[in-house]
């Protein structure tokens, strides 16, 4: 659980660096990187994925490297088509 948590701290500092860089190198217009499409739904899915992969990797047994790998991969996963929706349109600003 130890490496959940640590794994969810990670993703949280990386959603901070990103939403501010966007915010400084782009200050009027930011696009679509701001928290109103993305960063909620980041935020929700990264502490899911990192509660539940972790709960089933203490209770299966699992090697701790798993943890991180699986809720990088379902984040980044949530990321790509939550861009590809925005991008098209498909999903409300």
């Amino acid at each position: 659980m130890t490496a959940a948590i640590g794994t969810f701290a990670g993703l949280l500092a990386a959603f901070a660096l990103m939403f501010g860089v966007m915010r400084l190198v782009r200050p009027r217009d930011p696009g679509l990187f701001t928290w109103r499409p993305y960063g909620k739904w980041l935020l929700i899915v990264a502490g899911a994925a990192c509660a539940a992969v972790g709960l089933i990797a203490v209770w299966t047994g699992l090697p701790w490297p798993v943890v991180p790998a699986v809720c990088g991969a379902v984040v980044a996963g949530t990321a790509w088509f939550l861009h590809r929706d925005l991008r098209l349109g498909r999903v409300g600003r």
